[in-house]
């Protein structure tokens, strides 16, 4: 069981007058991101009372504060202010919470605890420094949606998307530089990436474990132990999380039916898609999406 810390809990307020636009990181022209471990981002508006808790965190947090602020903390006994310019980066692991002080505008990314991003190098808690690269991770972040988000005025160019997206990739690693150590070896993490790339522009296909291993140029026994090193995973169960974290952001940021889900994650029903969701999750995906998008859930700690 979970410890739940002193002034932290898994807790999600999100007032109806908040606004955020996701990255469609599901789509393939985007691979360039979603191969760089990066699970979920956005750039959002926020006002209080919104406030964020996580206990033990699957994913490490980077917060880029562009206007406003709000206050963050920590299970370590850490707190602080967020402030224009500045990047807070929480790891994986270790709970820690934040909440909204006023109008506060976010650049915020999700990331995966897996090959560049696996290991922290000094991350014992969450940190904070001063943006390393100025507005111009913005501005592809921008670029990128606005590109995305062309809709009815024209179609959205694919090449085009995939060029913002690989600059936002090539500055988020620059911006991170100094937080983590690269957690895969350079013979297998570029590799490992190129791989995910795929899944995840297909992850509705079926994956099998020659498949994979012929994609990295080795037999199934050594696929293994790469991924057992590596990610911390099986190959099965590296494919399934791969699908989890997309069903995950589809539930949060649409309003696709279950059927749908499913068949975009690879499952031929929305009952074996809910049961593999919820042995993931902990939750079935009807909970999951009613508690992402609640416009008010109470705090445990005023429980």
């Amino acid at each position: 069981m979970a410890e739940t810390f002193k002034n932290i809990s898994d807790t999600i307020i999100i007032p109806k007058n908040c606004r955020e636009r996701f990255l469609p990181l599901r789509e393939p022209s985007l691979a360039p991101l979603a191969g760089r471990g990066v699970i979920l981002a956005g750039l959002s508006d926020l006002r209080p009372p919104y406030e964020i808790g996580r206990v033990v965190p699957a994913y490490h947090v980077v917060i880029l504060t562009l206007a406003g602020g709000g206050r963050w903390r920590t299970a370590v006994g850490g707190e602080g202010r967020f402030r224009p310019g500045q990047v807070w980066v929480a790891p994986a692991g270790k709970a820690h919470g934040y909440e909204a002080g006023g109008s506060w505008r976010m650049l915020w990314f999700h990331l995966e605890p897996s090959g560049r991003w696996q290991e922290p190098a000094r991350l014992a808690a969450a940190t904070l420094h001063a943006c390393r690269t100025g507005t111009r991770l913005v501005d592809a972040v921008e670029g990128l949606l606005d590109e995305a988000d062309h809709g009815a005025e024209a179609r959205p160019l694919p090449g085009i998307v995939s060029v913002y997206a690989e600059l936002a990739g090539l500055l988020l690693e620059r911006e991170l530089g100094a937080d983590f150590r690269s957690g895969a070896t350079p013979r297998w993490g570029s590799r490992l990436e190129a791989l995910r790339a795929r899944i995840l522009a297909a992850p509705e296909r079926v994956w099998p474990v020659p498949e994979l291993a012929a994609a990295l140029h080795v037999s199934p026994v050594h696929l293994h132990r790469i991924f057992r090193y590596e990610l911390g995973a099986t190959p099965s169960g590296w494919v399934t999380r791969l699908r989890m974290r997309l069903a995950a952001e589809l539930l949060r940021a649409t309003d696709y039916p279950l059927e749908v889900i499913a068949a975009r994650v690879g499952y031929r029903t929305p009952f074996a898609f809910s049961r593999a969701f919820k042995r993931a999750a902990g939750a079935a995906p009807r909970v999951f999406r009613q508690g992402e998008r609640q416009e008010e859930v109470p705090s445990q700690r005023d429980a």
